[in-house]
């Protein structure tokens, strides 16, 4: 296990980016067609607009890193 912790830091940076990016997808798929969905095209003020919305936004917050240290959780050890 202790050969594993020196690689933590670059893995959960990964996870996030990776997590941002899928965020990311998805919120361009709502508002600017890219992939096209059935989602594709939706009224800013429906569920799914909104939805869409906070997927852009904090897609892109997570992908930059903002505010990481709330969203870590610490295991037991």
């Amino acid at each position: 296990m202790r050969m594993l912790e020196s690689y933590s830091g670059p893995l959960l940076s990964v996870l996030r980016i990776m997590t941002g990016l899928l965020f990311l997808q998805h919120g361009t798929s709502k508002y600017l067609g890219l992939p096209v969905s059935k989602f594709t095209g939706v009224a800013p003020m429906t569920m799914g607009g909104v939805a869409g919305m906070f997927e852009l936004v904090g897609g892109a917050l997570i992908v930059i890193g903002l505010l990481p240290a709330p969203l870590r959780f610490s295991c037991p050890a």
